[in-house]
């Protein structure tokens, strides 16, 4: 009993100390910092463009935000969703300027290359949202259509001709961004161009649409 006083005494002389407040309380354990939404949104489409989509998973993308997989889920709900607002992060950036000049068939010829050329920029991405015409293309398909009609285009013609059109250069695209997937790492220059195939058909396309507007009874 004699050895324990001594440690008893000491305890009892910290807990009067604590209590008197002359000691600071130990930190308080907080949650773990914050990380928005769109932070994790953000980081994940620059992993998608690096290692693709496949190599996307909770416990990787926790690691890497040096976060738990409890708070990512707090923040994402479940990988499914992160997908998808992946996915309309994506085509809601979609980027292409439309500028009226020259002839019409040069309008829609130039349209379908910047529109190749913003798909093919980030194939992963385009791959994953293969199927959905984002409101930026809608809106910028409805300028050029309006364009066109502008030119003297008849507007059942001219919307007939650039959706079309549009369909056939999103679909090269697609097919282009499976090819550069197909590699471990992905990245562009801005330099890929439309397959030869499809610079064909829409020249022809443009071709045959020129000659009917210029002879509609024939």
């Amino acid at each position: 009993m004699t050895a324990v006083r001594p440690l008893q005494k000491e305890f009892e002389r910290l807990a009067a100390e604590l209590l008197a407040g002359r000691y600071p309380p130990a930190p308080a354990r907080g949650p773990q910092p914050s990380i928005t939404r769109e932070a994790i949104c953000q980081y994940a489409i620059e992993f998608v463009d690096r290692d693709g989509l496949e190599a996307l998973t909770v416990r990787r993308l926790a690691a890497d935000l040096e976060i738990s997989t409890r708070t990512l889920y707090k923040r994402i709900g479940s990988r499914a969703n992160l997908v998808a607002e992946l996915i309309e992060m994506h085509t809601g950036r979609i980027q292409f300027e439309f500028h009226p000049c020259g002839t019409w068939e040069d309008m829609i010829w130039d349209w379908c290359q910047q529109l190749h050329r913003s798909l093919a920029s980030r194939p992963h991405l385009t791959l994953m949202a293969q199927g959905r015409v984002p409101a930026v293309m809608r809106s910028s398909v409805q300028a050029l259509i309006a364009a066109v009609v502008r030119d003297g285009v008849p507007v059942e013609v001219a919307g007939e001709c650039c959706w079309s059109l549009a369909d056939l250069t999103i679909n090269d695209a697609v097919e282009l961004a499976r090819e550069m997937t197909g590699g471990e790492s992905v990245t562009t220059n801005g330099s890929v161009q439309l397959s030869k195939r499809t610079s064909d058909a829409i020249k022809w396309v443009l071709r045959g649409v020129g000659a009917a507007i210029e002879s509609p009874d024939r």
